[in-house]
């Protein structure tokens, strides 16, 4: 296997140990640098690609792994979080009020990509060290799951409207404020 960083050659190897030490010694020589993907014929990826190398070492395959600073990734983050926050805020009240309807079953779908937007709201609260009560936010997602299993739908609606909306405002204004660093 070929590898680069950044097209910068940085071993011609078959061995899975020589490679792990050189990019282990790469890595403590830039350090605030993190690979976050990977070029392959063509294509550039973002899987694992500690597991694609594990993959292709016996090859003759031409990998270039691609880094940003930790900065830059914690600013991307914050953008694509924000910019999500921002879309989940304002598609969330229309659902909240079809729960309230005469037919809130129908919502099941939309009900799904909510839990899943909350998941990532949650997750994205922890990587960016945003909120410090995670452990409740994740029992809450629970709740939620509870009460939509019971089919119990205008509690449902009335803990997204009164616990989960006014925490994805704050969490939004959170992530306007927060300074990444430089």
């Amino acid at each position: 296997m070929h590898l680069f960083v950044e097209d910068e050659f940085l071993i011609d190897s078959k061995d899975s140990r020589e490679t792990e030490k050189v990019l282990t010694d790469w890595a403590g020589k830039h350090e605030g640098r993190v690979i976050y993907a990977y070029e392959w014929e063509g294509n550039t990826h973002f899987d694992d690609w500690v597991a694609f190398l594990g993959k292709v070492i016996q090859s003759d395959a031409r990998i270039n792994l691609l880094t940003k600073s930790e900065v830059e990734l914690k600013q991307e983050m914050k953008d694509s979080v924000l910019s999500y926050c921002t879309t989940f805020k304002e598609n969330l009240p229309p659902v909240i009020e079809r729960l309230f309807g005469t037919n809130p079953q129908k919502e099941s779908r939309m009900l799904a990509d909510v839990f899943e937007g909350l998941d990532y709201l949650i997750s994205s609260a922890s990587l960016l060290h945003i909120d410090t009560n995670l452990e409740e936010r994740h029992q809450a997602v629970v709740e939620l799951a509870q009460e939509y299993e019971s089919q119990n739908f205008v509690e449902l609606a009335d803990l997204l409207k009164y616990d989960w909306l006014p925490w994805v405002q704050e969490y939004e204004a959170k992530l306007q404020n927060l300074y990444v660093g430089m």
